[in-house]
């Protein structure tokens, strides 16, 4: 979002951060942005969550106005990591995305946290649970159901199996996954 990345070089000007304008997808290259406002919580690059936000089919049942499609720059998480190697906590808040975000991921990051909205991103969420299993069978998971996150719905961390498990029979509408390398 150009407006966020305006934003956090604007805070940020007195510290050395690295602002980077570029969405993480599963290519490098260029890719469609659906912008609902200036730093909109709900802007995206999912083409599918953008139009269950216009359409209402989302768990809010929000009706947005047609977004803005902006042509912006991608980069993959793979060619991130590599450079600020090492990363030791990584947030994934895209909007749907999440699985093109994590899919070019092929080390561990020992915590991450990735939001989810059912049930639009339950697909993405298995396949982020099955990727990061992939990278490295000692990732294990816990979950936040309230935004911002307040404390950790299970007492211990659990496998992808048992995550996918509990969540499904909760019938949870959000939940922040938060997976680390045991």
């Amino acid at each position: 979002d150009p407006d966020s990345a305006r934003t956090l070089r604007k805070r940020f000007r007195w510290k050395t951060v690295d602002v980077r304008e570029v969405a993480i997808s599963s290519e490098a290259g260029r890719i469609t942005f659906y912008s609902f406002g200036a730093g909109s919580a709900f802007n995206t690059a999912s083409a599918d969550w953008a139009a269950c936000m216009i359409d209402g089919t989302n768990h809010m049942q929000v009706r947005l106005s047609d977004p803005v499609s902006i042509n912006v720059e991608a980069e993959t998480l793979a060619n991130i990591e590599t450079k600020f190697r090492p990363v030791k906590y990584l947030k994934i808040d895209a909007e749907g995305f999440e699985d093109k975000v994590l899919s070019t991921l092929n080390v561990p990051i020992p915590l991450i946290s990735m939001e989810f909205n059912f049930p639009q991103m339950w697909d993405a969420m298995l396949v982020c649970v099955s990727h990061l299993v992939k990278i490295d069978a000692r990732y294990c998971f816990n979950a936040a159901i309230t935004e911002p996150p307040i404390k950790f719905e299970f007492d211990r961390w659990i496998t992808g199996e048992e995550i996918v498990s509990n969540i499904r029979s909760a019938g949870w509408l959000y939940a922040e996954l938060y997976a680390r390398v045991t």
